[in-house]
């Protein structure tokens, strides 16, 4: 096969350069979906907070209060 190709190289490199543009036009057209990152749904998040030892209450609930409010 690679014999054939060299002494064809020509006809290789249309069928190649023509391969590469009927990629990038289903790609662009939208026939083939892409994304690099998905979405990703999710009905919640997980918050880890971790304070200092000796940290008071209040200082800790102030703290959660202000992460539910960003949510």
């Amino acid at each position: 096969f690679v014999t054939k190709a060299v002494r064809a190289r020509y006809v290789t490199v249309a069928a190649a350069i023509a391969v590469f543009i009927a990629t990038i036009g289903a790609l662009a057209g939208g026939h083939m979906p892409f994304s690099f990152f998905p979405s990703i749904a999710a009905d919640a998040v997980t918050v880890k907070l971790t304070m200092p030892l000796g940290t008071p209450a209040s200082v800790t609930e102030g703290i959660l209060k202000n992460i539910e409010v960003a949510g």
